[in-house]
């Protein structure tokens, strides 16, 4: 029926928690769902839609006034067909890097999860944790310099993300840095901020000398790649043959279109930048010998 309001999801379903659950068991629900749900860990397409989900079933159920709302107008279902906990299994199944066979993303930002209703009209005001995270996200003091940002953290992007990613990630903060909510000297902040880390990032100069100056990278046991297997080459492949494998590795990609196309890319590329600097790489082949 045209105009007919579409209804907000279950988010108790969303969560897996009961209606009655308090705020530690909707607070560790949270944390257990962001575990397979969070883009940095699961390549399925809709991570990042399905996360943001996960962010507001959060903050509405921690919200009195909200989660009042929503109780009274609640839809016991989650999705046609399927009731209560069944239908956030469901999501997570699909969801499930295990069962999705993809490569790993890194993508970051937030969009709205299809099928919710438009942006309502006027300010929204986050929950007291979004703030929180917000204005930690913004904390910056100018007399420390530049290099004591980790200027990659405060965008959501990686060592080896391109340009075109520090762009798109800069736009996207650009929102929370002009919100109407704030005063004129935070959004002057904010954008100082905002400023020093595309000037930082943004140009390939300054960027090699704030990683040059930054902590030796240590890869992560607990995601440890196969960069060689990855590439196809053999563990002590020269840097020339490295190179040659990543070029025919970006060849055979082709054009980058496709959410699994572009997760390829930024695979290809992480292993580039581990493998091409010998100090990383030496850091990476301790680690596979370590992990055995």
């Amino acid at each position: 029926m045209a105009g007919r309001h579409t209804p907000d999801p279950d988010w108790y379903a969303v969560l897996e928690v009961p209606p009655g659950a308090d705020e530690t068991a909707i607070r560790a629900a949270h944390r257990r769902r962001a575990r397979d749900l969070h883009p940095d860990v699961n390549p399925a397409p809709d991570a990042t839609a399905r996360m943001a989900e996960l962010n507001r079933a959060r903050d509405i159920l921690l919200d009195p006034a909200q989660r009042a709302a929503f109780d009274r107008d609640r839809q016991p279902t989650g999705e046609p067909g399927t009731t209560g906990l069944a239908a956030a299994r469901s999501r997570a199944r699909r969801s499930n890097p295990a069962e999705a066979g993809e490569p790993m993303r890194f993508t970051f930002g937030r969009q709205r999860p299809p099928g919710q209703n438009a942006e309502p009209k006027g300010p929204v005001y986050p929950g007291a944790e979004a703030r929180v995270r917000e204005a930690a996200r913004w904390r910056f003091d100018p007399a420390a310099g530049p290099k004591q940002e980790n200027w990659y953290a405060f965008l959501g992007v990686h060592p080896w993300s391109t340009g075109e990613d520090v762009r798109r990630a800069c736009e996207r903060l650009a929102k929370e840095a002009t919100g109407l909510h704030l005063g004129a000297d935070e959004r002057a902040r904010r954008a100082a901020k905002l400023r020093a880390a595309a000037e930082t990032l943004g140009n390939a100069e300054r960027k090699q000398a704030y990683d040059d100056d930054r902590q030796p990278w240590r890869p992560a046991l607990g995601r440890l790649r196969d960069y060689y297997g990855q590439l196809g080459i053999r563990s002590r492949a020269t840097p020339e043959e490295v190179a040659e494998a990543v070029t025919d590795a970006h060849l055979a990609l082709g054009k980058i279109r496709s959410p699994e196309a572009r997760a390829q890319d930024a695979a290809i590329r992480e292993a580039h930048w581990v493998l091409r600097d010998p100090a990383r790489r030496a850091a990476y082949d301790e680690a596979r010998t370590t992990r055995g």
